[in-house]
C-alpha cells in the first residue's frame, strides 16, 4: 500500500479489503510462489525481503540482499532505488534486480537465503551510479535458465544465463525510459512464444524484441504513456497500461495488433490476472489513494473499482 507499511489482501469476488499486514519500511514488488503459499515483499532501499505466509498472513522471514553501504560505498555505489522481482517458474528461486548496483540477487527459496549475486551490468564511476535509471525490468523463460534485464539508460536488454551466471548477450532496443513517470513500472513482458514485448513511454508504443535475433522485430502502437505490459495466463493476448491515457490497450498475440482499448477511472500503473485468466485487475493511484479495478478481460471493460 503506498506510502505505508502494509499489504493489503482483497477478496477478488467481493473487491473488499479482507485484512492487511505490517510488512516493514515502504514496500514496493511483491512476487508469489507458483503454488501460491509464499509471497516475497521487496523494499525501498532496504536491501531485504520480507517473507509472508499466505494462509496465516504472517512475516515468517526476513531475508538480507547484502549488508548496508557504508558511506562512501553508497557514494561510489549510489543508493538503490526501485527493486524488480520474479519468482522462477520452477519455484527454485527468487531473483531481484537491485536497479543503482547493477547487480541481481539470486535467493534459494529452500533456504530462505541469498545464494549468489549476478552483475549485470558494471557501475562506472559516481555519476553513472546515480544515474536515475539502470538495470530494472526483469523477465523469466518458462524453463527458468535465462533471464532477460531492460536498461533504460543503455537503451538495452542483457540476457543472462542463470546456470553460468553471466551475461552472454546485450541488445540495443531504442529508447524505453518509464521510471520517471513510474517508479514501479514493469516495462518488458516474455510471451510463451519467446518474444519479450517492452513498453516505450516516450514513443507510445510496444516494441517486441526477439532474444533469438537480438533486435526490435516490430513496433505496435497503444495509447499514451504505456508503464506497464503483462502477457495473459493463456499467452493470447498482451495487455498494456497506458498512464497518460488512462486505458489499458489489448494486442493479440497471434495478429500483433491491438484489439481494444478500454478507459480506466484512475491512473493505474499494474495489472495481474485471476489463475484462469477470466478477470484481471488493474492497481493504480487516485491521488494518495491506492486503488483496484476489475476488468472482464472478455469484454475488456471496467467492471467495478
Amino acid at each position: 500500500v503506498f506510502k505505508s507499511d502494509l499489504v493489503a489482501v482483497v477478496d477478488a469476488r467481493t473487491m473488499k479489503t479482507t485484512s492487511t499486514m505490517h510488512v516493514g519500511y515502504d514496500p514496493r514488488t511483491l512476487a508469489i510462489s507458483p503454488d501460491g503459499s509464499t509471497l516475497y515483499v521487496s523494499h525501498w532501499g532496504t536491501f531485504k525481503l520480507s517473507v509472508l505466509d499466505t494462509k496465516t498472513t504472517t512475516v515468517t522471514n526476513t531475508i538480507t540482499l547484502r549488508r548496508p553501504p557504508g558511506f562512501y560505498e553508497a557514494l561510489l555505489d549510489g543508493a538503490d532505488e526501485q527493486m524488480s522481482m520474479v519468482v522462477s517458474p520452477d519455484g527454485a528461486h527468487v531473483y531481484v534486480m537491485s536497479t543503482k548496483s547493477g547487480k541481481l540477487s539470486v535467493i534459494d527459496t529452500r533456504t530462505q537465503s541469498l545464494e549468489r549475486t549476478i552483475e549485470v551490468r558494471e557501475r562506472k564511476g559516481i555519476i553513472d551510479s546515480w544515474s536515475v535509471n539502470a538495470p530494472d525490468s526483469i523477465a523469466i523463460s518458462s524453463d527458468s535458465a535465462t533471464m532477460y534485464v531492460t536498461d533504460q539508460d543503455e537503451k538495452s536488454v542483457a540476457t543472462v544465463d542463470l546456470a553460468k551466471s553471466t551475461v552472454t548477450r546485450t541488445s540495443n532496443v531504442g529508447a524505453i525510459e518509464v521510471k520517471r513517470f513510474n517508479p514501479t513500472a514493469r516495462i518488458m513482458a516474455l510471451a510463451p512464444d519467446g518474444l519479450v514485448y517492452l513498453a516505450s513511454f516516450a514513443e507510445d508504443s510496444i516494441k517486441v524484441f526477439d532474444p533469438r535475433l537480438g533486435k526490435v522485430v516490430k513496433r505496435i502502437g497503444v495509447g499514451n504513456g504505456p508503464v506497464n505490459v503483462t502477457v495473459s495466463p493463456n499467452g493470447a493476448a498482451i495487455y498494456v497500461i497506458n498512464g497518460l491515457s488512462k486505458s489499458v490497450s489489448v494486442i493479440s498475440s497471434s495478429t500483433g495488433a491491438v484489439s481494444s482499448t478500454s478507459p480506466i477511472s484512475f491512473v493505474p500503473n499494474n495489472i495481474v490476472f485471476t489463475a484462469d485468466g477470466a478477470q484481471a485487475f488493474v492497481i493504480g493511484r487516485d491521488g494518495d489513494e491506492t486503488v483496484l479495478a476489475r476488468i472482464d478481460t472478455a469484454l475488456t471493460v471496467q467492471l467495478d473499482s
